[in-house]
């Protein structure tokens, strides 16, 4: 079967975003290496299937609609609101945000502001007499006081790319920031997805298991009353106690299993106690049914598609940034600098009435030039080359493991589908042999005991039906999470 290809809706990530433009100085920023992988991406999958269920399409920011089941919308609100590991992630956003702030103001001149007031008094000793006619008629001082103030700037100049490559790396941290948090989203809306099916799947099983124990304990009533009779043995007495012991064995299991799922989409809403609308009583579960095709697009679309993905290429921007950093501390720094000091004296009794205050002007270029250190600034510039090689190839890696897992999501889709498929032509069989072997016993044709096997056998089918679809809607929930769309902002 052959999912129908989506247009390309995202939007095109190139290594030149206009949000990260690299255009810093030459002598700093390093060229950007090929991020292509050795061997281009296929234009197909190779293990694309023609869909089975044709049916309405539906929005890819909310894929769990699916499902056609407002429970599950719920809890997936609840959660994309509510949890917590997704706060923790708009606050780890919010903190590579900030740190633009101090990067970009590399950019702009710094201006300070400065005052002081100092006081003397002499407690002992004489001030040196002046002498002459100069000194004659002045008193020595006690105390001085001086006050003054001013303003201080300083710019550095970027002449070869330092601020600009800062910059350039603290943009890509908050956007690889931003790409995780996309990821932590369609991540939790997978596990809620998925958590939900499995208690779906284990409360229809445990009903099943139920149905089953009260047909198997209806079975050993009519053998033991046989073998009362003589028409049955101690060892078919024995086999039939042996099922029921088996099948009743196997119900707290799917009861326990069911509580865990609610428990856990509890957790992930961060509510202490399990939603009461997840308990459908003693009413048949549904079990829900994935519904349209799945749009798988082609290997390409994952490249804008998959927040890893684009995490990864952004980590080669800022590690490409980083190295520019590295580079530029070989060059000289230029600041320009410059102030305004005012400041004014009293001399003893005079503080309340001093002389006019002293104004000064000054400013100009500084530069410094690093000459020997080592080999420490070299040392740094070939470890921030490795890591951008490092940063190269994690792409071509997260690419390649995107690729290999929506191929295996789509075999596993393919088996899971036609698992459900003949369980299902099982079911329609074992249905119309339990409703021919009700007819025949109406009529006295054959005993109860045919009637029961027919009725056990019935759910001994849909136990393992239950199993199959859960185990392909949760291949569809995969698939959706492998190929990185369902989340706003993501494939869209």
């Amino acid at each position: 079967m052959t999912f129908s290809r989506a247009p390309a809706r995202a939007r095109p990530m190139r290594l030149a975003a206009a949000c990260l433009g690299l255009s810093v100085g030459a002598c700093a920023m390093p060229q950007l290496p090929s991020l292509a992988p050795a061997r281009p991406l296929p234009v197909a999958w190779v293990g694309e299937v023609e869909a089975t269920r044709p049916g309405p399409r539906v929005d890819p920011a909310a894929w769990w609609a699916r499902f056609d089941d407002p429970l599950l919308d719920r809890a997936v609100a609840r959660a994309l609101s509510d949890n917590l590991d997704l706060a923790q992630a708009a606050q780890r956003v919010a903190q590579a945000r900030a740190q633009l702030v101090p990067a970009e103001a590399q950019f702009l001149p710094g201006l300070g502001l400065g005052a002081q007031v100092r006081g003397e008094r002499r407690i002992a000793g004489e001030l040196p007499s002046l002498g002459g006619d100069l000194g004659a008629g002045l008193s020595q001082p006690r105390g001085t006081v001086t006050w003054g103030g001013g303003l201080d700037a300083s710019w550095e100049v970027s002449l070869f790319g330092r601020a600009t490559a800062t910059t350039q790396a603290a943009r890509a941290a908050a956007a690889i920031a931003e790409q995780q948090a996309e990821a932590a989203r369609l991540s939790l809306a997978a596990e809620v997805a998925q958590t939900y099916l499995e208690l779906r799947a284990a409360q229809r099983r445990a009903w099943l298991l139920e149905a089953s124990a009260r047909a198997q304990r209806s079975l050993v009533r009519l053998t033991t009353e046989r073998r009362g009779a003589g028409l049955a043995s101690d060892l078919d007495v024995d086999r039939s106690s042996s099922s029921l012991r088996q099948v009743e064995a196997q119900i707290p299991l799917a009861r326990a299993a069911a509580t865990r799922a609610a428990r856990r989409l509890a957790t992930l809403a961060a509510d202490p106690l399990p939603d009461p609308a997840l308990d459908t009583g003693p009413a048949e579960p549904r079990q829900p049914v994935a519904r349209g095709l799945v749009e798988a697009g082609v290997p390409a679309d994952l490249l804008r598609a998959r927040p890893d993905v684009r995490a990864a290429e952004l980590a080669v921007l800022r590690a490409a940034a980083e190295l520019g950093v590295a580079r530029s501390e070989m060059w000289p720094r230029l600041t320009l600098t410059g102030g305004l000091q005012v400041t004014a004296t009293a001399v003893g009794a005079s503080f309340l009435n001093p002389a006019g205050p002293l104004t000064f002007l000054a400013g100009g270029p500084s530069l410094s030039m690093p000459l020997f250190d080592w080999g420490v600034r070299r040392a740094n510039i070939e470890a921030r080359g490795a890591a951008l090689a490092e940063a190269t190839l994690a792409y071509r890696q997260a690419v390649l493991g995107a690729v290999e897992e929506v191929e295996g999501m789509l075999t596993n889709l393919t088996a899971q589908r036609a698992r459900s498929e003949r369980l299902a032509a099982a079911e329609a069989a074992a249905l119309r042999a339990l409703r021919g072997a009700e007819r025949l016993y109406a009529q006295g044709l054959v005993g109860f005991l045919d009637r029961l096997q027919a009725e056990q056998d019935l759910l001994q089918v849909r136990i393992e039906l239950t199993a199959a679809r859960e185990a392909e809607a949760l291949a569809v929930v995969g698939l959706h999470k492998a190929l990185g769309a369902g989340v706003p902002g993501v494939g869209a």
